[in-house]
């Protein structure tokens, strides 16, 4: 009698941790949303490294191929990194809002979309500036200032999305997570 009872704690006990079908359900959702936003984390990393490099090639290069790096730069934020910022506030941020709780748990992140899509903005005005034979030292030591800023806070908020948020999607989901890593700054001259 007391091996049969000790097999129905055991198998209530493996029942309440698996979950119902529902929660199970529920969790490889969320747990699916956190794996796709950190693949698309690593989709944009070599793009990011570049706005550093970018930044400090500005003076080395002739004016007319700074413009022009410029410019595939600014189509990279504008076509990778803003619908990225777009779709998680519509996408992620609501099931990590819901799995923290609290009075708006994700505004600080989304927060940071915000200035980086206006940093994503001055950096397309200032562009838009540029005479046609590309950016004159002024202008050099203004764009300069706008990547570096671009690149601190991009790096600055992936991290602190593969820390924080995509990691509490997977260990409130039963799921592991894996670290991005995030490529070492260079030394600035």
């Amino acid at each position: 009698m007391q091996e049969a009872i000790d097999v129905l704690v055991i198998l209530n006990a493996l029942r309440a941790l698996a979950g119902t079908p529902s929660t199970r359900s529920k969790n490889v959702e969320i747990s699916n949303i956190g794996r796709q936003f950190r693949a698309e984390h690593r989709r944009p990393l070599p793009g990011v490294k570049r706005l550093l490099q970018l930044a400090d090639s500005l003076d080395r290069v002739s004016p007319l191929q700074a413009r022009d790096e410029l410019g595939k730069t600014h189509s990279f934020l504008v076509n990778e990194i803003v619908p990225h910022d777009e779709a998680e506030d519509a996408s992620v941020y609501p099931v990590v809002a819901k799995l923290i709780g609290g009075d708006d748990p994700t505004a600080t992140m989304s927060r940071a979309h915000l200035e980086i899509a206006h940093l994503v903005n001055v950096f397309g005005r200032t562009i838009d500036d540029l005479s046609s034979t590309g950016p004159d030292s002024e202008e050099t030591g203004e764009l300069r200032r706008i990547l570096y800023s671009l690149d601190s806070i991009l790096r600055l908020h992936f991290a602190q999305e593969e820390e924080s948020y995509l990691a509490l999607i997977d260990e409130r989901c039963g799921g592991e997570y894996e670290e991005i890593a995030q490529p070492a700054a260079p030394k600035r001259g």
